[in-house]
């Protein structure tokens, strides 16, 4: 099944038939199928299994995913914008320069990710979790952080600028090789964790970790 054909599976809705296409396509031709190229917009996907798809340059534009997974995807220059994302899960995933623009996350699961220069910008995240997260150039814009946590976030460089966090759990967090400038901290756990200059409490006291 092409590109094309499953996007339009996709459109329909229905998650039931894509995931019936998803398996047939895997008996007879022994692979995944991709979905490399799709763009979607306006759609309202529940109980979505992507799993093991490749979405290399796939958009998503003023869609509502919920309870949608996207374990083990390849995420290279997928885009994600203004879109609402309710407990959905992403683990074992990779991606190279995996945009995230004037989106709401909320509940949903990143683990064990690996991501080369991800573009978080004008986003939301309430209660979600970021687990075991590494790479190089982690850029994140104006994006606040509410609730959840973060356990073992250890990016190897990358820019952070009016990043808020606010009433969450750091464990094992090391930003030290990120740039931070105009960051802001409020009634947080921080344990085992480095941030950089750049992030203050919201009574404007420097953070010492």
């Amino acid at each position: 099944m092409s590109s094309n054909e499953l996007s339009k599976l996709v459109k329909t809705g229905n998650a039931k038939k894509f995931h019936r296409a998803v398996e047939k396509h895997e008996e007879e031709h022994g692979e995944l199928p991709s979905l490399e190229m799709a763009s979607f917009s306006g759609q309202n996907l529940a109980g979505f299994d992507f799993s093991g798809i490749d979405l290399s340059n796939v958009a998503f534009e003023e869609c509502t995913l919920t309870e949608c997974r996207f374990d083990g995807c390849v995420l290279n220059g997928t885009y994600v914008h203004s879109c609402t994302l309710l407990n959905c899960t992403f683990e074992g995933v990779e991606g190279d320069d995996f945009s995230l623009d004037a989106s709401t996350l909320s509940r949903c699961e990143f683990k064990e990710c690996n991501f080369v220069f991800p573009e978080w910008t004008d986003s939301q995240f309430n209660d979600c979790t970021l687990e075991k997260l590494i790479g190089p150039d982690y850029n994140f814009e104006r994006v606040t952080f509410k609730g959840g946590h973060w356990h073992d976030v250890v990016p190897t460089g990358g820019e952070m600028r009016f990043v808020t966090l606010r009433e969450m759990e750091l464990k094992d967090v090391d930003l030290s090789a990120c740039q931070a400038s105009s960051c802001y901290l409020s009634a947080m756990s921080i344990t085992d964790s480095v941030l950089p200059d750049g992030f203050v409490e919201k009574t404007g006291r420097r953070r010492v970790v």
